[in-house]
């Protein structure tokens, strides 16, 4: 049987009901501007959801708690600025959260508590700022992006909330200090590398050479 899938256009706000025999919603060049808890008032069993290229500034408190089969939420290349604590709170069987291609600047405490995916893209916005506990009540266990963005300081404590991340890439930022990892350590000024944090070690990619971190210092592998 095949998937059952609907496409809307230029829509304000999605109708008020229940869509139980769709799989997947695509929107294209929708003019909402917020999500809110309001925004879906009945469980629904859609499995990947996409509004992409569309009008969507802000993401608001439990915007998403009726959504709780979603697999896939694809929100890139809108121009999302604020997304407000347990934003996503209930999605817990994600697989891929993309929020690649927006204008973030900064992630607020918490705003991704409640939540559990393979992978989260915040590539390409301009974030510079991450707050203390960002990922706090969040479990990300595979790979969380945050290339090509502005960033330029990180807590030490900013990754310690995230859960069983494997993957970090920190790529074409502007750091020039790094308080994480094994021991804490620092590795000093880096703006277009490639940081893998893979625990228990830590992988260090600049160019072509890859450097992992460990109690004998910093080694080149291979």
């Amino acid at each position: 049987m095949e998937s059952q899938s609907m496409v809307c256009t230029n829509i304000e706000q999605f109708p008020d009901e229940s869509y139980e025999d769709l799989e997947d919603i695509e929107c294209k060049n929708c003019l909402m501007v917020a999500f809110t808890s309001n925004t879906f008032n009945f469980e629904n069993n859609f499995w990947k959801f996409r509004m992409t290229n569309s009008s969507l500034i802000s993401i608001e408190t439990q915007s998403f708690s009726h959504l709780q089969s979603l697999l896939q939420l694809h929100l890139e290349n809108n121009i999302i600025e604020t997304i407000s604590p347990q934003a996503f709170a209930g999605l817990t069987n994600l697989n891929e959260l993309h929020l690649e291609h927006n204008l973030l600047t900064t992630l607020p405490n918490g705003f991704l508590e409640g939540m559990s995916s393979s992978s989260v893209n915040l590539s390409h916005n301009k974030i510079s700022t991450l707050e203390p506990a960002a990922f706090m009540g969040s479990n990300i266990f595979f790979m969380l992006d945050l290339s090509n963005n502005q960033i330029n300081h990180l807590e030490s404590t900013t990754f310690d909330y995230i859960g069983d991340l494997q993957q970090l890439d920190l790529s074409y930022n502007n750091l020039c200090h790094l308080p994480m990892g094994p021991g804490k350590f620092e590795v000093k000024c880096f703006v277009s590398s490639k940081i893998d944090w893979v625990k228990p070690a830590f992988c260090i990619r600049f160019g072509s050479r890859t450097f992992r971190e460990d109690k004998r210092g910093t080694l080149p592998v291979g």
